[in-house]
């Protein structure tokens, strides 16, 4: 009994309390800096904020152009923002943000509830230092707001009281739910999760009343999601394009075959990957405790095992039956319910396994959040998936000739469009020719690159990330070609190409 009770004060001292709000306050400085990095634009920020800047408030509400989507109350405030404090890369990420940092506040606030103090507090960590939550609290996208909501969500379903529940907290939760959907469209999953729970607690109390109620809000909920998605969501979720392009990320369950099972284990260490480490140890942790905090749910707290469970269930449902991806992006919205699963079985091991046992465990954590700082790097510049397409902009404005043609191809051309056209301070380049997409020309760069020496344009400036490098060498070869300048930047590169005089005209 000593023992137990050592334990129990050892998880719940005020030090793990003061520890989480130093960890709090370097997420924020953290996330702050690399906002203050102002980091390239990549090509789908482009497209989205092309969006913001040529529709009304009203289309918002509507499809939007570019093979973008964003929520309609995300995008109204994301054209709110351009419009009060201008077009940059401050203003795009502004409100990703706050998002992002209203994470941090909501999922400790959440934790506290559901974890001691010590697990609480190691659950905050991999919040705050997770290289994917820093990514999107800086990106013009809306991940950063899908986990915010997914987090508010569970927090609200726990502070207001389904004991005294009535008309009046039925209407609220009718706001907040389509408040939610307007805001994050992978929100109905949690939106189900809470109803739910909330059933659940009323069926025990045979509150009849309150099943009614919450049944009818759940309706509402419903009706609105199915609106929105019939009219606006449907016809890109089922285009061939988008099925093709997230092929490899939905959800290989059942497995039919052993290249679905391979795919099954890649998503899952996927998942993992993303929510505590790539490592061994980071994959045994993490399904060992996710395993013992599921059973501890179900044994205790049949509710909260609703409430955190049918959302992962939901979304991976529809992911199996191609209505949603399972590529990193879109899952960041749940990455938070997995991490409080596999900290409510570390809280479980800790109050209940063995001394030596949950010394090695803690150690095991110890270890796994240190190789996550280290793959942050939170020394250094941030660095994303994305080619830093400005460096080659600055390149190409100090060297470039006004007689030289620079030529981008319809993959980067929205990039550059956003900073020679809608930038507040935008780049000013002569002889810019901007290629847009042309459906199904495999050859549509080359061929526009030939326009131009046929017009005897011998020198051309070209930029574009990693993988068109090849491309771009295999073209200039073709054309007998010389590279006269060249500069590789993180993942990307800018050239200028000269091409013979015998050449220049065909």
């Amino acid at each position: 009994m000593i023992k137990k009770e050592l334990i129990k004060n050892g998880l719940n001292h005020s030090i793990c309390h003061i520890f989480a709000l130093l960890t709090l306050l370097l997420g924020i400085l953290l996330r702050g800096n690399v906002w203050l990095q102002q980091r390239s634009i990549f090509l789908d920020e482009a497209n989205l904020i092309q969006n913001y800047l040529e529709k009304s408030y009203a289309e918002l509400f509507g499809h939007l152009d570019y093979q973008q989507y964003a929520p309609p109350l995300f995008s109204v405030i994301m054209k709110f923002v351009f419009q009060t404090f201008g077009v940059n890369e401050l203003s795009a990420k502004a409100f990703p943000l706050l998002c992002g940092i209203g994470l941090l506040f909501a999922f400790y606030s959440l934790a506290q509830r559901l974890l001691s103090r010590f697990a609480a507090a190691f659950a905050l960590l991999f919040v705050c230092f997770d290289k994917i939550f820093i990514d999107y609290a800086t990106e013009c996208k809306q991940y950063a707001t899908d986990a915010l909501i997914t987090v508010t969500l569970l927090l609200l379903s726990q502070t207001i009281d389904f004991k005294s529940f009535n008309r009046q907290k039925a209407i609220l939760w009718a706001l907040i739910g389509s408040l939610a959907i307007g805001f994050s469209m992978p929100s109905i999953f949690v939106l189900a999760s809470v109803g739910a729970y909330y059933i659940y607690q009323f069926w025990h109390t045979k509150n009849k009343a309150a099943l009614w109620q919450i049944g009818s809000v759940g309706g509402f909920w419903l009706v609105q999601f199915a609106v929105y998605f019939l009219f606006v969501l449907k016809t890109d979720a089922q285009s061939d394009n988008l099925q093709n392009y997230h092929l490899q990320y939905f959800f290989a369950f059942p497995p039919l075959s052993m290249s679905d099972l391979s795919l099954l284990k890649t998503q899952v260490l996927g998942i993992i990957d993303r929510a505590i480490g790539i490592t061994v140890l980071a994959a045994v942790l993490a399904i060992l405790s996710f395993l013992i905090g599921v059973i501890h749910l179900w044994r205790t707290q049949k509710g909260r095992f609703l409430l955190l469970l049918l959302p992962i269930v939901l979304t991976l449902t529809a992911s199996a039956l191609h209505y949603y991806s399972l590529i990193a992006r879109l899952i960041l919205f749940l990455l938070p319910i997995f991490i409080l699963l596999i900290f409510i079985g570390f809280d479980t091991i800790l109050k209940k396994a063995p001394l030596p046992f949950s010394v090695i465990i803690t150690i095991g954590f110890v270890a796994t959040i240190i190789v996550q700082i280290q793959v942050l790097k939170p020394f250094e510049y941030f660095r994303n998936d994305y080619s830093e397409l400005r460096d080659g902009l600055d390149f190409i404005k100090k060297e470039k000739r006004s007689d030289e043609v620079f030529f981008t191809s319809f993959g980067v051309t929205p990039v550059v469009r956003f900073y020679t056209q809608f930038h507040d301070h935008p780049y000013e380049l002569d002889k810019l020719v901007l290629q847009d997409y042309v459906c199904c020309d495999p050859h549509l760069m080359e061929n526009a690159l030939i326009a131009l020496h046929q017009k005897g344009e011998r020198r051309i400036w070209l930029l574009g990330d990693q993988p068109t490098y090849e491309s771009f060498t295999k073209f200039i070869e073709s054309q007998h070609g010389m590279v006269v300048k060249k500069l590789e930047f993180y993942r990307g590169v800018a050239l200028l190409y000269e091409i013979p005089l015998s050449n220049a005209k065909y």
